[in-house]
């Protein structure tokens, strides 16, 4: 359960939600320090945005010398999660 929780306590947040929906565009791997002019933060926010993702499960990461990049572990059920959500934000 606690997995669960942290799921979705880490997709609550809007600059990890839209790290997410970018990251969902595409199979490579994507540095977090490309994610400056969508997220519009420090690099050290960004940094721990991508690592709290990791930590809940949403990404896999992998490093290329000192560069952390990742990618959505699971896209095709984290895009259903999405549209559930979504759906659901609709109808209030």
């Amino acid at each position: 359960m606690q997995n669960k929780s942290r799921f979705f306590k880490a997709l609550s947040s809007e600059p990890r939600l839209k790290i997410v929906k970018h990251l969902l565009k595409t199979d490579d791997y994507k540095c977090y320090c490309e994610l400056d002019d969508l997220i519009e933060k420090d690099m050290s926010v960004i940094y721990r945005h991508f690592r709290t993702l990791q930590e809940s499960g949403i990404l896999e990461t992998r490093k290329r010398g000192k560069r952390l990049e990742g990618r959505v572990k699971n896209p095709e059920k984290t895009e259903k999660i999405l549209k559930i959500v979504e759906e659901i934000n609709n109808e209030d």
